[in-house]
């Protein structure tokens, strides 16, 4: 059975990542396409969803150099497998760059609408186009993406209590 392998682009914006990676949750690997500046985004998202380190590659790249982009893609040992890329982060060009390159990897690639928790095949355009996240996200795993920690606790000491809040 051929190995299947998540590709993200990472940005500012995390949750449409951390979407994605629970709605195909039967993948073998990620790879994460970050910045310099994105990195710190990164760190959440893989915290967010609880990646394993040893399950993770990362590629940096130039997010408004074509040719680094290109070169580091180039560079990168892509393996035989199927790709699913989402191109809902990164930069105008990142995207463009990425998209290109996995298309002529056969990849299935998708974006996040951020409306109405839709998700858009983007390539290759036959079959089915449109789809709804079946997932959703809980508030441990929204927070993280932002970066956010907390600790649980109760504001509450006996049932009466809670009840009565």
């Amino acid at each position: 059975m051929e190995r299947k392998i998540l590709v993200s682009l990472v940005s500012d914006q995390t949750i449409p990542n951390v979407e994605l990676i629970k709605e195909f949750e039967l993948v073998d690997e990620y790879i994460f396409i970050y910045t310099d500046k994105t990195i710190k985004q990164l760190s959440w998202i893989i915290t967010a969803t609880k990646i394993d380190e040893s399950n993770y590659k990362t590629i940096q790249v130039d997010p408004f150099d074509v040719s680094n982009i290109e070169s580091k893609l180039n560079d990168f040992k892509f393996e035989d497998a199927e790709y699913i890329v989402n191109i809902t982060g990164g930069t105008k060009l990142m995207i463009l760059v990425v998209q290109e390159y996995f298309k002529n990897l056969g990849a299935k690639i998708y974006y996040i609408t951020g409306h109405k928790k839709n998700y858009v095949k983007v390539f290759p355009v036959l079959g089915k186009r449109d789809f709804i996240l079946k997932s959703k996200l809980s508030l441990d795993e929204y927070l993280t993406a932002y970066g956010f920690t907390y600790k649980k606790s109760t504001t509450y000491k006996t049932l009466e209590m809670a009840e009565k809040i």
